[in-house]
């Protein structure tokens, strides 16, 4: 009973940090920084790392053990380099000023084996799916389980008489820690997906704004261009060599953007589905490129977009184009006057196909950075048309974007669209329908 009790409190130190540090991120996420998020995740996980080393669980042969490799690994999994490194440091420097049974020799020889699985997975951990991050994590942990037979068979070699008790024991305290470390990954699974939630709750306030605009902006665009439009053809009965030569590209022009406009009403008076045919996102990117390519080379930024997959989409391709092109362009504006370096990628994640716009030296702006960050629509700061109408249409479309900042890495902006699939398959409701 004792047992039970030890474990239901070390278990009791790992969640309340976690569900504290949590409903904090999701209530104040907007106003700090990738460098305060570490910082932050790695106080919540230094509370647990030393109580959980402060009050061991006690087996009945003597046997003591704690969970502290948990908020280790945790650290680096799901706050970053820097808060799994400043952990590691924490879990080795306990030992030296306490009086407890915490042996630094056993310390010592884990720590480095348990940390080199969670520290090459980083990067891709937010990624992957939740039943692959279970066996990853039993990894993780069947690691220390070598490492407890050879701490055992040091201890026998150097005096200490010790039963055969000892190795269920071992056995008992991996499959303890294997199983904390599952109900901490759920949980915070949990709480991440609760977070994703409240954002799509979010983005459907933002789509509810755009329809309720939809038949002003409508009588306040078509009125303007149709005249701007009869005049040009007014311009052009002229016998004229210049009329002959730039009104023909006008009207193209004015047609061009009068569809997009059309396209985009349509968009916003739907309340759930717009008129949308299957496109290719390697076509998608190379309109996007060539029309930003004389735009990149004046500002002296190097737009690299290869190779590009060939993944099928769902949506509608000039209001994609437009808003891509935008967003990029927001990018590029962010570069400082000396030039930058941006490559565009695009990959498959499940049913999302993943556009990156990744800032190789890591130059743009922190103020773009937040504004892609933290975009909400309408927002009573940013009084961008282009800007505003960039992101409507990417959320109209199901889509949703993530920046990624590195202290070592290039920062990363993630924009995620639902990936096509065939009648056949089962659909999924995040989908745009055509």
């Amino acid at each position: 009973m004792n047992l039970l009790k030890d474990i239901l409190l070390q278990l009791f130190f790992l969640f309340l940090p976690v569900f504290l540090y949590y409903h904090f991120d999701n209530k104040y996420q907007h106003h700090i920084s990738e460098f305060k998020r570490q910082w932050t995740f790695f106080l919540y996980c230094a509370v647990s790392v030393l109580i959980c080393m402060h009050f061991p669980i006690e087996l009945q042969d003597g046997y003591v053990f704690n969970l502290a490799f948990i908020p280790v690994i945790l650290s680096i999994l799901y706050g970053g380099y820097l808060s799994g490194i400043l952990t590691i440091l924490l879990i080795f420097v306990y030992p030296l000023f306490s009086t407890g049974s915490t042996s630094f020799l056993f310390i010592f020889l884990t720590v480095p084996f348990i940390v080199l699985l969670p520290t090459f997975l980083q990067p891709r951990w937010k990624g992957y799916h939740k039943n692959k991050k279970y066996l990853l994590s039993f990894l993780i942990i069947t690691v220390k389980l070598p490492i407890y037979f050879v701490f055992i068979l040091y201890k026998g070699i150097s005096g200490d008489l010790l039963g055969p008790d000892i190795y269920v024991s071992a056995l008992l305290c991996w499959l303890i820690l294997c199983l904390s470390l599952f109900l901490l990954i759920y949980f915070i699974e949990y709480c991440l997906d609760l977070g994703n939630l409240r954002k799509q709750l979010k983005r459907m306030r933002r789509l509810q704004h755009v329809t309720s605009i939809a038949t002003d902006v409508s009588d306040e665009v078509h009125k303007p261009l149709t005249m701007v439009k009869g005049f040009t053809q007014l311009l052009g009965a002229e016998q004229n060599k210049t009329n002959r030569e730039y009104v023909p590209i006008i009207l193209s022009e004015l047609d061009r953007a009068e569809s997009i406009i059309h396209s985009y009403l349509n968009l916003a008076k739907s309340s759930e589905t717009f008129p949308a045919k299957s496109l290719s996102s390697k076509e998608l990117m190379e309109e996007v490129m060539d029309r930003l390519h004389t735009y990149a080379a004046n500002n002296h930024i190097q737009l690299n977009g290869g190779p590009l997959r060939n993944l099928r989409l769902r949506g509608n391709m000039e209001l994609l184009s437009e808003s891509f092109t935008s967003i990029l362009k927001i990018c590029m504006d962010a570069m400082p006057a000396s030039g930058g370096k941006i490559d565009v990628k695009n990959f498959r994640r499940g049913n999302d196909v993943i556009f990156e716009i990744v800032d190789v030296e890591g130059k743009m702006k922190e103020a773009t950075l937040h504004l892609l960050e933290n975009y909400q629509y309408p927002s009573e700061n940013i009084h961008n048309d282009q800007v505003n109408a960039a992101f409507s249409i990417l959320f109209a479309h199901y889509g949703d974007i993530e920046v990624k900042r590195g202290f070592f890495r290039s920062n990363v902006i993630q924009l995620t669209l639902p990936a096509y699939i065939r009648k056949r398959n089962q659909l999924n409701h995040r989908f745009v329908s055509p």
